[in-house]
Parts: C-alpha cells; sequence; structure tokens
C-alpha cells in the first residue's frame, strides 16, 4: 500500500494539498521577514521606567527580536504569596516596537488574582534622543486560569464554603471573574519620553548584574563612574552615579552632583525620569543626614513594635524620654529623615512584587502616641517655662510626620499627615501664647521656615508612589479594585493649608506685637517680604484670606476643601465629610489664651492656676471626650498642684466626668465652664468624699443626663512608660510648684 501511494498518479492527486501547509508556512514567515524589516535599529541595552529598569533586546531568527533579560519593570500592585515569575517579548511591526511580559502568578495565590497579568507595551522611536524609544500605548490585563486548569479547581475546592465554590465556577462560566489588573496607557496622551533609553556600552550589564545581585559596593561605584564618565551627557547615567555615589560613596560629593545634575535637567521630558529624580534626591539628603547624625538611631530601633521585630537598643534607649529627644533631635537635622522604606533607584521599589501575604502592615501605633506624648510634653514644658525644648519636641514631630510623608507606603504617608496635623495644633498654640516679643516671633519664624522650606517635601502629586510601580502609576487604573484616593489627597492639601495658615498667623501675630494692630493689607504681612502672601491650596489662582472679627480678634484662613469662602465663620472639620463646608483659620487673639510665664507656672492650689489660666488649659489629644483641656488634680496640704494627661490607655472613663460635653455647650451651668472650654479639676481620693467639690459631671451610664454636682474624683498613675506598652497605664505628668 504504501509503495503503491507515491506512484503515480496517487503522488500526482497528493502532492497540491500537501503543498498548502507548506506554502502558509512560507507566506508567514516572509510575512514575518517583510514587517519585521529594520528590527535591527531596535537591538541593544536600554534603561527603562527612567533608569529604574533595564532590557536587553537581541536580533532573532529571520530579522526578529528576542529578549536575552530585563530586570525591575513591575505591574503588579498587590501581595503575592511568593515572587512572580516573569517572560518577556519583543517584536518589531512597521516601524513600532512591541514589547510584553507575562507575569505568571504563583499557584498559591488566590484564583481570584488570574493566571497570568500580560503587559504589552508599543513603543516609537524617540523623535528628541536618538536610538531612544518613546512609549505611546500601554495595556496590562489580568488572564484567569482555564475552566479545566488545576490552579483554577484548587482554589474551588479549597473555597471556604459550597456556596463560594459555587459562586467561583458560576463567574468563571459566565466570564465575570474581576481582574485585579486591567491598566490602560491612553494612545491619546502624550508619549512617555524615552521610556527605553539606549546604553551601548558593555559594562552596563555588568552594572546592572551588580544592582540587582546586592547592595552597592565600591566595585558597582567604580564601574558606574566609568559609565557616567564614558558618556558625561546623559542625565540617566549620571542619575544612576549620584544614587550609588549616596550609597557606597560619598555623600558630600553626591550632594553636589545632585545640585549640578537638577541646574542641568530642571524640567526632564521624561515623567519618570523626573519621578527618579525624586528618589534619588530623597536617598542624597538622608545619606547626608546620616553623614551629620551617625549616632541617630533608625526608626525601626527607636520603634521595634512598629515593624514587628526585636530592637537592638536597651529598653533605658527607648523609653520615653529618649524618644522625645530622638523626636528632638529628627527636628534639628536639615534634611528629611526617611528610613521606613528602600531608598535609591535599584531594586527598584522590590515591594510592589516581592511583599508577600504573609508580611504584615506596619503597626504604627508606637510612632503615634509618641507623637501625641510629644505634644502633651511640649505644653507641660510651656507651663515649667521651658520654651526651647517645647519647641523643639513640637518642630521634631512636624519634621517625622513631614518625612514620612514623602516616601514609602500610602498608609506611612497618611500616618505622617496626620502627625504634621498634631504638631501644628502644638506649634499654633506655640506662637500665639509662647512668643511675647518680636525677637521670640522672629525666633519662631525661623524655624517654621526652616520646616517649611525643608527640601523634597511631599506635593500631593507623589501620595501612590510608594503602592504602584513606575510605569502602572502613569496607566489608568480600570479594575474593579481601583481606589478613590480622594480623600488621601485631600488630608494631604488640608496639613499643606494648616501649616501655610500657620506662617500667616505668625507674621500677622507679630504686626500686632510691632504695631498693636492686624494687618490691613498684604503689604503687611511684612514677614513674607517680596515672596508675599502663600497661596490656597484649596483656591489656587487665589492667595491664602484675612479678616477682622467682631471683637476686635483677627482670623487668618483658607476657604477649604469645598472651596467655599465661609469667611472664618465655620471651622472646617474631617469627621463631617472629606469635602464637608468649612474654612480652615487660625484666629489670632488680641490677648494670649493661655498666657504661659517666661518663668514658669506657680500656683498654690487649682483655683490659684485657673485664676493664671481664665480659659482653661490646653487640650489633651489622649482624652476620649473631644477637645477636652489637660485636668487638673488639686493640690493638698502636703502635694502640689499636678497637669495631668490621660496618656495612651485613654482611661478617661475611670472620671464621673467621662463623656461631658466641651466647648460650648450651654446647658451647663455657668460655673462649671471656664471661658471656651469645660476645665475639670479633680480631687485626690486621699480626701474625704464629703470634702470634695467639683463641677457638673457626668458617668458613662447616665444616658447623657446631666448628673448633679459630686465628687470627681482621680487616683493619678505613675508617670508613662513606653516600654512597658504603647498603651500601657500611666498619666503624663507634671506637679506645679507652689
Amino acid at each position: 500500500m504504501t509503495i503503491r501511494f507515491f506512484q503515480g498518479r496517487n503522488l500526482r492527486r497528493w502532492v497540491p494539498w500537501a503543498m498548502i501547509p507548506v506554502a502558509l508556512f512560507v507566506f508567514y514567515e516572509a510575512r514575518l521577514f517583510w514587517i519585521s524589516r529594520g528590527a535591527e535599529v531596535a537591538v541593544g541595552t536600554y534603561m527603562m521606567e527612567g533608569g529604574q529598569s533595564y532590557i536587553v533586546i537581541d536580533p532573532g531568527r529571520y530579522g526578529t527580536l528576542a529578549v536575552r533579560e530585563a530586570g525591575g519593570l513591575q505591574v503588579v500592585c498587590f501581595a503575592l504569596p511568593a515572587p512572580p515569575t516573569r517572560v518577556f517579548s519583543a517584536q518589531f511591526r512597521n516601524g513600532h516596537l512591541i514589547v510584553g511580559q507575562a507575569l505568571l502568578i504563583p499557584t498559591k495565590a488566590p484564583a481570584i488574582y488570574g493566571g497570568e497579568i500580560l503587559l504589552r507595551m508599543a513603543l516609537d522611536p524617540s523623535k528628541s534622543i536618538p536610538g531612544d524609544w518613546d512609549l505611546v500605548e500601554a495595556r496590562a490585563s489580568t488572564k484567569h486560569p482555564g475552566i479545566f486548569s488545576r490552579v483554577f479547581w484548587v482554589e474551588v475546592v479549597g473555597a471556604g464554603s459550597l456556596k463560594d465554590s459555587l459562586a467561583l465556577m458560576g463567574m468563571r462560566i459566565a466570564g465575570k471573574m474581576p481582574k485585579p489588573v486591567d491598566a490602560r496607557f491612553d494612545p491619546s496622551k502624550p508619549p512617555l519620553r524615552s521610556f527605553l533609553h539606549r546604553v551601548d556600552d558593555p559594562r552596563a550589564l555588568v552594572y546592572f548584574h551588580d544592582r540587582y545581585s546586592q547592595d552597592p559596593t565600591t566595585q558597582t561605584l567604580t564601574t558606574i563612574r566609568a559609565l557616567a564618565a564614558g558618556d558625561p551627557d546623559d542625565p540617566y547615567l549620571e542619575l544612576n552615579r549620584i544614587d550609588v555615589e549616596a550609597a557606597a560613596g560619598d555623600s558630600r560629593e553626591a550632594m553636589r552632583a545632585m545640585a549640578a545634575w537638577a541646574a542641568k535637567n530642571p524640567s526632564p521630558a521624561d515623567p519618570l525620569l523626573a519621578e527618579s529624580a525624586r528618589q534619588v534626591r530623597l536617598a542624597v539628603y538622608m545619606t547626608e543626614n546620616r553623614r551629620l547624625a551617625p549616632e541617630l538611631h533608625t526608626l525601626r530601633e527607636m520603634f521595634p513594635s512598629t515593624y514587628y521585630g526585636p530592637s537592638p537598643l536597651p529598653l533605658s534607649e527607648r523609653d520615653g524620654e529618649a524618644k522625645m529627644e530622638w523626636i528632638r533631635r529628627v527636628g534639628a537635622l536639615p534634611y528629611l529623615w526617611i528610613d521606613t522604606c528602600d531608598m535609591g533607584l535599584i531594586p527598584p521599589r522590590l515591594r510592589y512584587a516581592v511583599a508577600t501575604l504573609g508580611q504584615p502592615v506596619p503597626n504604627y501605633l508606637d510612632m503615634q502616641v509618641q507623637v501625641k506624648a510629644c505634644r502633651v510634653v511640649a505644653m507641660q514644658r510651656l507651663l515649667e517655662g521651658r520654651r526651647d525644648e517645647a519647641l523643639g519636641l513640637l518642630v521634631g514631630s512636624y519634621r517625622l510626620g513631614q518625612s514620612m510623608n514623602a516616601e514609602g507606603f500610602l498608609i506611612t504617608r497618611l500616618i505622617g499627615i496626620a502627625f504634621r496635623a498634631i504638631a501644628i495644633d502644638g506649634l499654633e498654640i506655640y506662637v500665639l501664647n509662647a512668643c511675647e516679643t518680636l525677637d521670640e516671633v522672629e525666633a519662631f519664624w525661623a524655624a517654621l521656615e526652616r520646616l517649611d522650606k525643608t527640601p523634597g517635601p511631599e506635593d500631593g502629586s507623589h501620595l501612590l508612589a510608594g503602592e504602584r510601580p513606575p510605569l502602572m502609576s502613569r496607566m489608568e487604573d480600570r479594575s474593579r479594585y481601583a481606589g478613590n484616593f480622594l480623600e488621601c489627597e485631600i488630608r494631604h492639601n488640608v496639613s499643606d493649608a494648616k501649616i501655610q495658615v500657620l506662617r500667616m498667623a505668625t507674621a500677622a501675630w507679630h504686626r500686632f506685637l510691632e504695631t498693636g494692630e492686624s494687618p490691613r493689607s498684604d503689604a503687611e504681612f511684612d514677614l513674607f517680604g517680596a515672596e508675599g502672601l502663600p497661596a490656597d491650596d484649596f483656591a489656587p489662582t487665589q492667595t491664602l484670606k484675612f479678616i477682622q472679627l467682631e471683637g476686635g480678634e483677627f482670623a487668618v484662613y483658607s476657604v477649604g476643601p469645598d472651596g467655599d469662602d465661609d469667611r472664618a465663620a465655620t471651622a472646617y472639620d474631617s469627621t463631617n465629610g472629606t469635602t464637608s463646608d468649612g474654612d480652615i483659620f487660625v484666629v489670632v487673639p488680641r490677648e494670649r489664651e493661655f498666657p504661659f510665664p517666661k518663668e514658669g507656672v506657680r500656683a498654690a492650689d487649682a483655683a490659684d492656676l485657673l485664676r493664671q489660666f481664665p480659659n482653661g488649659l490646653p487640650t489633651d489629644p489622649f482624652a476620649s471626650t473631644k477637645g477636652r483641656p489637660l485636668s487638673i488634680l488639686d493640690s493638698t496640704t502636703t502635694q502640689p498642684v499636678v497637669v495631668f494627661s490621660f496618656a495612651p490607655n485613654a482611661d478617661e472613663s475611670r472620671s464621673r466626668a467621662y463623656g461631658v460635653p466641651g466647648p460650648g455647650v450651654e446647658s451647663l451651668p455657668a460655673d462649671a465652664a471656664l471661658g471656651r472650654r469645660l476645665q475639670i479639676v479633680f480631687e485626690r481620693t486621699s480626701r474625704k468624699p464629703e470634702e470634695l467639690g467639683g463641677v457638673y459631671g457626668r458617668g458613662p451610664t447616665d444616658s447623657g443626663r446631666l448628673s448633679p454636682p459630686g465628687p470627681l474624683e482621680w487616683a493619678l498613675e505613675p508617670l508613662y512608660d513606653p516600654t512597658n506598652g504603647a498603651t500601657s497605664a500611666g498619666d503624663l505628668f507634671i506637679e506645679i510648684p507652689r
């Protein structure tokens, strides 16, 4: 049969049919060769994403392209149980370079994450830098495992219940599985210039291999110095040199080079290069900080509970006093103190893909407690007449918040915003109550300007830089998990507005002390000089406003997130809604609300103290009742008056005064309210109940009913010590000398 098949007529019958697949193959290869003509222009070694990653493209068969290796390019924005596998590809089609990446998700990941994340990038030859390629279009999407795949059925079987298993199967069959990654770079937008930046120096691969395999070494520094010297006009290579110089070389040389780089490249055409420059700048500043204060401990050493790790420091070096001194010293540094995340360019934000489900989110409770404690202790230092110490604690708290706001995960940045808000409230009290002369106001202004002019602060445009890889940060997220980050932006802008309003209030207070009158025009805010009044973050075309209030008081204000000018009649409160009504303002009084004496307070008893502070004391940030002032424990024949805070364990509920409304409550009897606040005076429990006095109180079980007058007792706890636990028992208190 076989012999007859290849004989004569049979052979002539089957040969034409057999030639069809051969013809199709030849046609496909010819077409591939034709549309890939000129592909050799794309062969080379490139930096990607502003110098944060790299790719090596080699020639393939029949004039096609192949990716030899690549490093750093990430598209994953969520945690995975293990690092994913990446497969790169490159094609040349009719003058366009197509680069693809398939991210193979580990099989232990939930099926909802998909089996693969596919990235496709289209690039055109750069019109500004020959040899570079501009990104014109990109798409990242999720490809779910097939319904007959093992990965999918493992997830179905492992679902929490039969209902969950059926729901998962139903979504997959109906094609409604959510896509955790679905992003696009719209081709209608301006291209990302020099997304692929050519580096045709064989030493480039040696440099990349060193950077991706280990921390920078002197050998790495030698390699990148030679690379940068070979092409001194290449901003990408020079930025990498500065980065390595800061990590393994001389921080002063890195500072000098960074300033020269910024002067030479004031507005990079590549937005990812600009973002890389910001990261390198922060790394350089941090390295210079370490040179100036090499003995200053890291955040992980001072606050080990934040990162769930042990600290090499003994308890005596991270108790309450030590932490406050550390915060004060951070405030004295010239640059932001950033050591909560990996700095520099390479490895570029490995946390994007290496962060795993088993790694806990940092617990910032310890740090939050300490910043609030700094605020309380600063007010107590003012009562003691130790003004410089109070200002140092408040400036340090703001600088710590400013630093955390500038880098890291979004949660880190939000915590930093909260720290800034806590510190700003304390700084406002300081300038309007502890600055009695022009010299004191000017000294405070110098400290405030140093904070405001700190190099490298967050401007609100990089809040998500720690959450998304560089390329993904430029793409529109269309997944169902795309967050609405409007509130984050507004909270940041509120903090920015508050510090600018405080600057303006300081200038107004300076004017009042100098002339006895509040400013009547922009020019009379003379501390600003030629700079002029700051712009309003919520009305960028306008400056901050000021207004004369009834009663002779003066207010400076921002219109707030709603953009409406309420003339400082209603205070903005974020608890009413992110964009709720109200202005952000500071009232500049004609008389000090809290007249802290320079030499410190002396008082025989609580009544004597309140005669000196008729408006009560500053608020207690640890009180459960909003707006509650620091509390007073009355003296006895043998014990002095004590001013105390309820401290981190927030045990205000131990008192009958728990829940008593704060400022502006008309239902309270007049003798119970002192000025604008309800100042609570406690009696020591050692006295007999019939000898105790006090204000009207409301117990936690009284359902809002005002109880009759009765004794308010308080048993003072030992001084709070954070080494016993962030929220351990203890009060923050000082004794007022007689």
